[in-house]
């Protein structure tokens, strides 16, 4: 197995001491999900650097379908949020305007979204997150 792959069992399986378990696994195609872009001047498209990476707060991980997000910023900021799937498909994304530096708690309501894995991405001109969540 390797990290990543999970399986499954149904109710009523049952295995006793000296069974074999066999398992295909069928193939997986990977999948990038492309660095996030912010909007600049002249509405070109430029690419974040990962030096811009920083810290932030999901929770709570996991989740029945509300997140809080807290996060710094060290002067006023555009904020855009993200939630994405792990196809790299926007599920659903805000932008917030603070008119000044410093930590914030954004809470979000999930909406309508399976159970499973999702990427929490906070983008601005000063910081870059990615936190992974699991929606039950």
């Amino acid at each position: 197995m390797k990290a990543g792959l999970s399986i499954q069992f149904s109710p009523g399986f049952g295995a006793s001491a000296g069974s074999n378990l066999s398992a295909i696994i069928g193939t997986c195609v990977p999948r990038m999900i492309p660095l996030p872009y912010r909007e600049s001047v002249g509405d070109t498209k430029e690419q974040i650097s990962d030096k811009e990476i920083s810290e932030a707060k999901v929770y709570p991980n996991p989740t029945t379908g509300k997140i809080n997000i807290d996060f710094s910023i060290p002067a006023s900021d555009q904020v855009f949020f993200q939630i994405i799937n792990l196809l790299g498909e926007e599920i659903q994304s805000w932008k917030k305007d603070y008119s000044q530096a410093g930590t914030f708690s954004e809470e979000a309501e999930l909406i309508n979204l399976s159970s499973g894995i999702y990427i929490v991405r906070v983008i601005s001109k000063s910081i870059r997150f990615n936190s992974q969540i699991v929606v039950q």
